[in-house]
């Protein structure tokens, strides 16, 4: 109806946490509010509903670190979302390709 799907994995207040070398790191997107938001038609967004179901999708990121916040036994890195895409888990077909305007 809106003409857009919103991408929760890239919203503000989204974290990806990952451990390695004993550390605990933290992704957080710096430009989540502008990333989240993929614009569409409504007939291509009906055309993505249809084919794929909820939580069916996997996302590759194209990221820019922006920024380091040290913190003990690790930290967060804040990164910009530069593009995305989005593959139906089931069969890896491409669902769309985002490259995320800069502000």
């Amino acid at each position: 109806t809106y003409g857009e799907f919103t991408v929760r994995a890239f919203a503000p207040s989204s974290v990806v946490n990952f451990d390695a070398f004993g550390q605990t790191v933290s992704v957080r997107f710096g430009n989540g509010r502008d990333a989240q938001l993929w614009r569409g038609g409504a007939g291509e967004a009906r055309a993505i509903r249809d084919r794929i179901s909820y939580g069916s999708v996997t996302l590759d990121a194209l990221l820019a670190i922006t920024g380091v916040q040290p913190a003990p036994k690790g930290g967060t890195i804040v990164a910009d979302v530069i593009e995305y895409e989005m593959r139906e888990t089931l069969r890896g077909q491409l669902i769309g390709r985002v490259q995320v305007a800069a502000p």
